[in-house]
């Protein structure tokens, strides 16, 4: 075989079952290999951000990595913002790049860069595949960079001599390497923290946010009295019916450390303490209070689950003891029928089916609505955890293939959307049940927020128009459309709430813009 259907056959005996791809020249052979393959899905994407955030929306709700495939050092630039969300989330993702021989880097023809340092900053593991002989070697190795510390991603460079080379070997399963466990001593000096019955606050992260983890964390807030809170932006939280409710950190700094100001003590469990996205003249960058103090239970590398359980062994809680679980509570006191943000999350909370997956990019307009859904039907809530605008919208496209029996709803402002639209189009091709919820406000109404909080608010003349999207306006129904996606404007909550409920019904893909006030 050759070097590409070495790679290809490595990925294929290594779990990897879906490849997100927009390849160019340089990786032809490897597009043979897929062609041949059996059990590796190819998905193409029109442009490479939607290949990374397609693949870190997989590795999210997989909880496993698909691979990528993109042109040279141009194509992975164009894919490095959600690179760097899913780095930020911890996604597990096998970034596969292409290269030119080395005998021909330096002619420095017009395509030739420097791939590796591009990739490091986006990359826990780069490794360049150096001969035919270990390419099955290094995509083994870099299969389990991805899978380590719960989730890496692991760039992989292949040169587009060693994919056409024969004589290459594949590798077998690889074993994964096992995660790190948390000290005996933490665990006691957690445990003996939390029998203070001081105010504390269990701020989680990774694994602690779904599944078992997340019941471990409510019976141990439950016996102890601690408060359940989740990061600004989370890669994946289960909520809604019958699961502990987390609280969610507000996203201003200031709003954060007078949110924390109510507790004793923070416990990170499977995270970092938070910081301030941005520096604002006057206002703190560290939102944790002096008078809160942070311990850590786990580390973001570290095996969350285990560690919660023999903390709640610790605890002494006994076996009965469950966590305040949510109850179903319909979000539709609706007053009006203007079609507002509030509204429109409303609708999205009344309606949503069992064991949705959103994914969410709503910035303005649904952030300060979040907990409209805490007491909807048990769904999967997938965030912007990198803050890189364009995440959401591919992000679905991975989460529909990664659990093709859940309905994909993604809430997503339309200037955020316009960063992937070519998303639309891979939804269509694939046929995947997503339903693209889309804010139009014609504004970066974020933008808007943020120049105030600079303190370089001057609207003498209005707004600044590279703050506005509204001329020429976007028409979301024709843009979806041109791309093989049905499409339907809304500008009243009743038309709204039809179209939702007809969309729920129907498989495929849908976007709905919302005229919003």
């Amino acid at each position: 075989m050759n070097g590409a259907e070495a790679l290809v056959d490595t990925l294929e005996n290594n779990g990897i079952e879906v490849c997100f791809s927009n390849p160019g020249t340089s990786e032809m052979h490897v597009v043979a290999a897929i062609n041949k393959s059996r059990k590796l899905r190819p998905v193409l994407a029109l442009f490479e951000g939607v290949v990374t955030g397609a693949a870190d929306g997989y590795g999210r709700m997989a909880e496993k990595p698909a691979c990528t495939l993109l042109h040279l050092g141009p194509g992975l630039a164009n894919g490095l913002a959600n690179l760097h969300n899913a780095k930020r989330g911890s996604s597990p993702v096998v970034n596969i790049v292409g290269d030119h021989p080395g005998y021909h880097l330096h002619h420095d023809s017009p395509l030739t860069t420097d791939i590796a340092s591009i990739a490091r900053s986006v990359s826990h593991a780069v490794y360049t595949v150096s001969s035919v002989r270990s390419v099955g070697s290094d995509t083994a190795r870099i299969i389990q960079e991805a899978r380590k510390c719960n989730g890496q991603v692991a760039t992989l460079i292949l040169p587009a001599n060693i994919a056409w080379e024969e004589h290459a070997v594949s590798s077998a399963r690889i074993v994964n390497s096992p995660t790190s466990i948390v000290d005996e001593n933490v665990i006691v000096s957690v445990a003996s923290a939390l029998k203070k019955r001081i105010r504390t606050a269990l701020l989680l992260r990774g694994s602690a946010l779904s599944g078992e983890g997340l019941r471990i964390a409510g019976r141990i807030a439950a016996y102890t009295g601690a408060t359940l809170l989740s990061d600004t932006f989370s890669p994946r939280i289960q909520r809604g019916v019958g699961l502990p409710i987390v609280q969610r950190l507000p996203y201003r700094s200031e709003d954060t450390r007078r949110f924390l100001e109510d507790f004793d003590q923070l416990v990170l469990v499977g995270g970092l303490p938070p910081v301030a996205f941005f520096a604002y003249p006057g206002k703190p960058s560290w939102p944790t209070p002096d008078n809160c103090r942070i311990v850590t239970l786990a580390h973001p590398h570290e095996d969350t689950i285990d560690a919660l359980k023999r903390l709640d062994e610790a605890s002494g809680i006994p076996k009965g003891v469950s966590g305040i679980l949510a109850q179903f509570q319909s979000a539709s006191l609706i007053r009006s029928d203007e079609l507002t943000a509030e509204n429109v999350m409303r609708v999205v909370g009344d309606l949503l089916p069992e064991r949705a997956i959103i994914c969410d990019e709503s910035v303005s307009s649904g952030f300060p609505y979040y907990t409209l859904t805490a007491n909807s039907r048990m769904h999967d809530y997938l965030q912007l955890t990198g803050g890189a605008i364009g995440s959401m919208l591919s992000a679905s496209i991975g989460a529909a293939i990664a659990c093709n029996d859940r309905k994909v709803i993604c809430l997503i402002g339309d200037g955020s959307a316009m960063y992937t639209v070519q998303a639309l189009w891979t939804m269509a091709r694939e046929r995947l049940d997503v339903i693209v919820l889309i804010y139009a406000n014609q504004k970066y109404a974020i933008l808007q927020e943020e120049m105030k909080r600079m303190g370089a608010e001057n609207t003498t003349n209005g707004w600044p128009s590279m703050l506005d999207i509204n001329d020429p306006s976007l028409s979301w129904v024709n843009l979806a459309n041109s791309m093989g996606v049905q499409a339907e404007r809304v500008k009243t909550t009743e038309q709204l709430r039809r179209t939702f409920q007809s969309a729920l019904i129907n498989t495929g893909p849908f976007v709905i813009e919302a005229m919003i006030c």
